[in-house]
């Protein structure tokens, strides 16, 4: 009975030892998932996560890093809106000298015509965008140069993809 009892004991402790294990690569596959969410790799992380459910299913760290998900999936959302504003930006500001706040608005994405104009008024001065009526002008002078139109194009995208990734 003696050594049953070791036997059951010893057994008990192979279990422990092999569930505190299962939690440690558990713990370092969610803190891998973070990581992965934090650079916005969504499907490596969702990945990772799964393979922790398999391994260590009574692990709660999974359910916070799920948490996680819906506001970096925003975010992701976000930077794809940002890249195609700022393509379809440097589109208008290459072919157009004027257009309408309207059609600017509509290539661009967004929604609020008047928080457009704000934000293109908060522009510094030296980026040779102005609005006249309803009507936004590239000054063609600043188009001739190749230098200060690549110049331009490059501040005002950074300033427009900010805007856009601050959007949620």
């Amino acid at each position: 009975d003696r050594q049953n009892s070791e036997v059951a004991a010893l057994i008990s402790q192979l279990y422990l030892k092999e569930q505190q294990a299962l939690k440690r690569e558990a713990q370092a596959l969610v803190e891998k998932s973070h990581s992965l969410l934090n650079e916005f790799k969504l499907e490596e992380a969702l990945e990772l996560l799964e393979k922790v459910k398999e391994i260590y299913p009574e692990s709660d760290l999974v359910e916070r890093a799920y948490e996680r998900i819906p506001k970096v999936q925003t975010k992701i959302e976000l930077m794809k809106l940002a890249d195609e504003r700022v393509e379809n930006l440097k589109r208008i500001i290459k072919r157009y000298t004027k257009i309408s706040l309207k059609e600017f608005a509509l290539r661009l994405k967004i929604d609020d015509e008047k928080e457009l104009k704000e934000w293109i008024y908060l522009l510094p001065e030296n980026m040779a965008v102005y609005i006249e009526d309803e009507y936004i002008l590239f000054p063609l002078e600043e188009k001739n140069n190749k230098e200060k139109l690549e110049d331009m194009i490059k501040k005002i995208s950074e300033r427009l993809r900010k805007k856009t990734i601050s959007e949620d």
